[in-house]
């Protein structure tokens, strides 16, 4: 694995998951009117979001040649941007600590088994886009061939 690429853009990866939670919560207190819709509508929404992001951040890092795409490496990809995630998360409340902000959110946050789904998404997601590659790479090929020939 390329450690450094894969801490790169699990940073950016954040960076973006986090602008983009900014915009649907803002959407979603704008749009909807009732709690219990809008709990719903950001289940809904994380998930999708997060399998999306968790996408193509790994097909981005595997797009650099020479880094193997199987199994393994996506498991490793997911893992990185899990644990560059809480370090960023841990960073973020010490920050708020330091500036005696109130972290109460995040800890009420962390309590709730919802908070740990996102997590196993992006876990999943990125052993999944890992263990995709050989048999992908091998019919975009084939289809260059026979495009080819004819």
């Amino acid at each position: 694995m390329d450690v450094k690429r894969g801490i790169l853009i699990a940073v950016a990866f954040y960076i973006v998951t986090l602008i983009t939670g900014i915009i649907l919560t803002t959407i979603m207190l704008l749009s909807f009117d009732s709690p219990q819709n809008l709990q719903n509508i950001s289940y809904i929404s994380t998930i999708a979001i997060t399998v999306l992001l968790t996408s193509f951040a790994s097909v981005w890092y595997f797009k650099k040649v020479g880094i193997q795409r199987n199994l393994n490496e996506g498991l490793k990809l997911g893992l990185t941007f899990i644990l560059v995630g809480i370090v960023l998360d841990l960073l973020q409340i010490i920050i708020a600590l330091i500036l005696d902000k109130n972290i109460q959110g995040m800890s009420e946050y962390y309590k709730t088994f919802t908070a740990y789904i996102p997590w196993i998404l992006v876990l999943i997601s990125a052993t999944f886009i890992g263990s995709r590659g050989k048999s992908v790479e091998k019919e975009i090929i084939k289809k260059q061939k026979t495009k080819k020939r004819k």
